[in-house]
């Protein structure tokens, strides 16, 4: 979490790394964002830090990726450190002090160097109805529409100009990015401004889509929620048949026009679809070479859970959610209760719907802080932000941990048959 001061400027920036080779401890979207913004400023990048199994021996972005452990005995003596983990920055920080390296001397944390990570939302309606999302629990939706090409443009434009180390932009929040009929578009855009393009899709689409794959995307997350007819029971109107051969197209697609596309599958896990059904997705990601990151299902957005702590009543389909969760709602709170010294990743979060309002947080589904992102300087967003009291209260909740606590990293093991 940023500390108060202001994010560190290019030219101060230059002379604090001087010359050194960059290392980004932690290898996600923040760490991928800002090796994109490393490589359009001309700051030579080295490599990744990440203690995650499944990227040990592997490339991201087109560097390696070295455990900690490694990093902190071997490391070159002239190495840069900048922290670019969302959830586990305080921890990351303690082991660099203890292990004697020195703040804004021989590490930043990644909000010093830019403490904004926009989304802009360019659909805003969806083809699902997911049980667990907005789409589906909420009964206001608000305006539905496009944000086209052209206002695109002038948000991006926008962005580069307030956030001079941008490094990424999500192109979606509650909203199916690849029905955008100016997709395509938005995204070459984005990348020809060398700026990481990033989507997250349910892929329940018949409509052909390998035109965005091969507009450039670095980063594509697909949504999953079992194997077989069971995916159909939370991803609320999906047909797993379709689901399934878009999977094969979407491998197709990048191998023809866009190989160095990182494509993960985020597998929510709940009651029925753990076991033999993960393992079989597990299997057909590694068929497909894409990565696979299963986590505990969770009730979204966090409106319901601050319903529910305030002791209001939930609705007919969030209480659905609620009884197929592995980790219960009160246990995952119980959990966040004990994380709530720790920061909130969301306060990063930058989210522009289509028709360019501002939302006070990207987890959250109603609260807006801005009218027009193009007409209101980011300096007073933030301002609107803190002053609206909504990250107060969640966090008097213990709300801004309750992501955190279900999107851990898992065995996952599938369960054993009993003997016959």
């Amino acid at each position: 979490m940023n500390d108060g001061r202001p994010e560190i400027s290019i030219a101060a920036m230059r002379e604090l790394q001087n010359g050194r080779p960059i290392y980004l401890w932690g290898a996600a979207i923040i760490g991928f964002g800002m090796c994109r913004a490393m490589d359009r400023l001309g700051f030579p990048m080295a490599g990744f830090v990440d203690r995650s199994p499944r990227l040990q021996g592997q490339h991201c972005m087109g560097f390696p990726v070295i455990h900690p452990d490694q990093f902190l005995t071997k490391r070159p003596e002239d190495a840069f450190l900048i922290i670019t983990s969302g959830h586990y920055e305080d921890e990351i920080v303690a082991v660099c002090e203890e292990r004697g390296l020195r703040e804004n001397v021989d590490y930043l944390r990644a909000s010093r160097v830019n403490a904004v990570d926009p989304s802009v939302d360019i659909t805003g309606t969806c083809n699902l109805k997911c049980i667990s999302c907005p789409r589906g629990n909420f009964q206001e939706q608000g305006p539905m529409g496009f944000m086209r090409l052209p206002t695109y443009q002038k948000v991006l434009a926008k962005l580069l100009r307030e956030i001079p180390f941008l490094g990424q932009v999500q192109l979606y929040a509650w909203g199916e990015p690849l029905i955008n009929p100016d997709v395509a578009e938005i995204i070459r855009h984005t990348v020809s401004n060398k700026v990481l393009c990033a989507m997250s899709t349910n892929l329940n689409l018949k409509r052909d889509f390998s035109e965005a794959i091969a507009a450039g995307p670095d980063w594509l997350k697909v949504s999953c929620s079992g194997f077989g007819e069971d995916y159909e029971v939370t991803h609320t109107g999906g047909k797993w048949e379709l689901f399934h051969d878009n999977l094969y197209k979407l491998a197709s697609h990048r191998d023809k026009f866009n190989p160095s596309m990182y494509v993960e599958v985020n597998y929510h896990v709940y009651q029925h679809n753990q076991g033999e059904q993960l393992e079989q997705m597990r299997a057909l990601c590694d068929e497909l070479s894409f990565a696979f990151r299963p986590n505990w299902a969770y009730l979204y957005p966090l409106d319901k859970i601050l319903d529910y702590r305030e002791g209001r009543e939930l609705d007919a389909k969030s209480k659905k959610v609620l009884s197929l969760l592995n980790l219960s709602l009160d246990d995952g709170l119980a959990l966040a209760d004990q994380e709530a010294h720790l920061p909130c990743a969301e306060e990063r979060c930058l989210p522009i719907t289509w028709d360019l309002k501002v939302r006070s947080c990207g987890s959250y589904f109603e609260p807006e802080v801005g009218n027009n992102y193009l007409l209101q300087p980011l300096t007073e967003l933030r301002r609107l932000r803190d002053e609206s009291g909504i990250c107060q209260t969640c966090k008097s909740h213990s709300i801004h941990r309750f992501t955190s606590v279900y999107v851990r990293e898992q065995g996952f093991a599938a369960k054993k048959k009993a003997a016959g």
